[in-house]
């Protein structure tokens, strides 16, 4: 079977004319692919379309440091990439994929593959265009509010730890303010009562008898 019959064969390209399914041909080529051979990295600019025309194909992602198979291309047709001929500029590869067995695909550059497109139906080329910029504005605004998020969890964090210890100095700092003004009251009744200096620190060595007393009932206790 000729190419040219794989393509009218499969629903991506079985409605195209015998004039567009050559130029297609002509702007691409067949790539063959054993098990384990990987066609396209993920992260990588999509600059190529991959096309079944046999085998199966593997797409998985690395999703917390474990590959993650995500879908499996089996059916003549399925096909994966080309986002930039699209007018994405910086769209990326979403997975990697790798071949299960042998088989083959067919490959457009991003460029040609525009063009071909652009050529056969402009209306299709503004559409695609127009959700490839919808994608990448869902997609730039879903990664700026995972960074906020991270941003206001981190800030979170912070102020917990700073906060700890900031509490603990102002209930300190209020102990002592509640002591001194308990002192000065005291000293204040006292000066009232017309205590004299010489008094008031006889009244203390009684107070630090007093304490040294009661000590060793304090300690046997404990």
């Amino acid at each position: 079977m000729s190419l040219a019959d794989e393509l009218r064969s499969i629903p991506l390209t079985n409605g195209l004319s015998d004039a567009q399914l050559e130029q297609l041909i002509d702007a691409s080529e067949e790539l063959s692919f054993d098990d384990g051979d990987v066609l396209f990295r993920e992260g990588r600019l999509a600059e190529r379309l991959w096309v079944l025309l046999e085998g199966e194909a593997e797409l998985s992602r690395h999703i917390a440091n474990r590959r993650t198979v995500l879908a499996t291309m089996t059916e003549p047709g399925n096909w994966a990439g080309g986002l930039v001929a699209w007018g994405g500029d910086d769209a990326v590869y979403r997975a990697t994929c790798t071949g299960v067995g042998s088989g083959r695909c067919l490959v457009v550059d991003a460029g040609p593959l525009a063009e071909l497109v652009e050529g056969w139906s402009p209306f299709a080329a503004h559409m695609l265009r127009g959700v490839m910029q919808t994608i990448h504005m869902i997609d730039t605004t879903a990664r700026e509010r995972a960074a906020l998020q991270a941003l206001g969890e981190l800030a979170a964090r912070l102020a917990h730890e700073i906060n700890n210890p900031a509490s603990a100095s102002l209930r300190t700092v209020e102990a002592l303010k509640v002591t001194s003004q308990y002192m000065i009251e005291s000293l204040t009744s006292r000066a009232e009562m017309g205590i004299t200096a010489e008094h008031f620190l006889v009244i203390d060595r009684f107070r630090v008898d007093a304490e040294q007393r009661e000590a060793p009932v304090e300690n046997a206790l404990d």
